[in-house]
């Protein structure tokens, strides 16, 4: 009899001409929606391509930077990529998001885009209330349900036909829809899928059947609420609309309102703030030279112990240097993490709606949006843990190198011209004088001073590159388990639920169901 009911069901579904022209509807879309991610997946290829040329010419000890590889299955859940950031500056001590888009079209990113969730969440879920919302109400009003009952006919075998039918069905579509987006990614895109990815696809495809068994479910159980179908109708368009738009909308406005992010001028002046606290730490005079100028022993001695005093400044200004970019790094980090709580929050209000809820679990199967740039952090911030003792490395080197060549930061103790010649404090010159650095050091070695000389606090090391193979930037690995495991395990429990809910709710109304009345 279950057999039966399904068979009929879905005649009614087949002859339906308002249901095949809703069909042919969406079909087109997801076809469109194809070419269009062939054109996009190709054309954020080539801009990835040419960051990372630029990437390559811009890393020096001081940073480097990591280009985030496009993804491949945008066309299934897009997730906004286009608006999130698009490279990661990585420091010794910090990994900022950064912005470089060159294509023209990047101010477009708040566009909505046709994706496959996008027109599941929207379009297939209409289809699938418009399929449901009637299926008990409308034949009550029909007479129909009536005659039905009155035949040696379950109620429950009679729900669960009109629900299977209604889910097959659209399960059907679905399959369709993703072949042929598939295929005019292969064939028009040119966009190779590997096997990881037909995996991930068969998920995603999964995770459309479970939301649409669940609007299905939502439809059926309006049906069995109100006697009358447009009532029904008009009931299960609200929940719809409430679950589709404005839920996921209020959730992102209280995660603004509850856990406020600072503003990028506030993060400025933490860091300069941040900043204040080492001026003057970095300083030397010529007083640190008078015991070991003064004590009597010969020169060469004398020379020995400002060399040990001189290692020992090198190493205290590179250690508070160091502490004013651990203390930077820290308030961008702090920045960093109160936008992370924000978003966190924001979406786990908006998974009360399935609509987002389906969205997410999406983005996390094809690793895109969100996802994507929380697991790409993820690498950055292990680059980062091995770019350090490389970076600093060379970045002493440097400066040593750089303050043995700068007449900045001497200290002295001469006996002839060197208090006329040489600079009393960093900038200032007797006489107006400046004098070329080889010039500044043959006096000091003709008249036998002692010198030592400090690191610069604020070098830009920007155009010093990285030493030939000295670190190599790896590439993105392929996806696997998403990165928050326990949330994706948690949302598909989640969606499962919600179906079982509903049905039950729609099961027991029906048994009590009187289709007289």
């Amino acid at each position: 009899m279950k057999r039966l009911i399904i068979l009929n069901t879905l005649r009614k579904y087949l002859l339906d001409l308002r249901l095949v022209i809703s069909l042919l509807v969406i079909i087109i879309l997801i076809s469109l929606s194809g070419l269009y991610y062939s054109h996009e997946i190709n054309q954020r290829q080539r801009v990835y391509n040419r960051l990372n040329t630029l990437a390559r010419d811009e890393s020096s000890i001081e940073s480097i930077e990591y280009v985030k590889k496009p993804a491949k299955l945008i066309f299934l859940s897009e997730g906004g990529e286009k608006g999130l950031p698009d490279v990661f500056r990585i420091t010794p001590f910090v990994v900022e998001e950064e912005y470089k888009k060159i294509d023209a079209l990047s101010y477009l990113k708040d566009i909505i885009q046709p994706d496959w969730t996008f027109i599941v969440g929207v379009f297939i879920s209409l289809l699938a209330l418009l399929l449901t919302y009637s299926e008990i109400s409308g034949e009550r009003e029909s007479g129909i349900l009536a005659l039905t009952i009155s035949n040696p006919v379950r109620k429950s075998d009679l729900l669960l036909g009109k629900y299977i039918s209604a889910v097959v069905f659209l399960s059907v579509l679905l399959l369709m829809g993703l072949m042929i987006d598939v295929l005019i990614l292969r064939i028009i895109g040119n966009v190779y899928l590997g096997i990881s990815d037909f995996y991930k696809i068969l998920i995603i495809f999964i995770l459309s059947v479970l939301f649409i068994s669940l609007i299905s479910l939502m439809g059926i159980f309006c049906s069995v609420l109100f006697k009358s179908s447009s009532i029904s109708l008009l009931f299960a368009l609200l929940i719809w609309i409430a679950f589709i738009f404005v839920i996921p909308n209020l959730s992102f406005i209280a995660g603004e309102y509850v856990r406020p992010a600072p503003s990028p001028i506030v993060l400025e002046e933490n860091i300069r703030i941040a900043n204040d606290q080492f001026r003057g730490r970095i300083s030397i005079s010529d007083s640190l030279l008078e015991p070991i100028v003064n004590k009597p022993i010969p020169d060469e001695q004398k020379r020995i112990l400002v060399e040990q005093l001189q290692k020992e400044i090198y190493e205290k200004h590179f250690s508070v240097r160091n502490e004013r970019l651990q203390a930077e790094a820290k308030v961008k980090r702090d920045f960093q993490n109160k936008i992370k709580e924000q978003i966190r929050l924001k979406f786990l209000l908006a998974k009360i709606s399935p609509f987002f809820l389906y969205q997410n679990l999406c983005e996390m199967t094809g690793s895109t949006g969100y996802a994507h740039q929380a697991l790409l952090q993820r690498l950055a911030e292990n680059i980062k843990e091995q770019f350090q003792p490389v970076a600093l490395a060379q970045q002493k080197q440097y400066l040593i190198k750089e303050s043995d060549e700068s007449p900045s930061g001497f200290a002295w103790l001469g006996k002839s011209r060197l208090n006329d010649l040489l600079p009393k404090e960093p900038g200032a010159y007797a006489q107006g004088e400046i004098l070329d650095i080889k010039t500044m050091l043959n006096i000091l070695a003709e008249d036998g001073a002692f010198v030592i000389k400090k690191l610069s606090a604020y070098s830009d090391l920007s155009d010093i590159k990285l030493e030939e193979g000295q670190f190599k930037i790896p590439d993105e690995p392929e996806t696997g388990i998403p990165v928050n495991f326990g949330d994706y395990l948690w949302g598909i429990f989640y969606m499962i639920m919600l179906n079982i809910i509903f049905f039950l709710i729609s099961f027991v109304l029906f048994i009590r169901y009187d289709p007289r009345f």
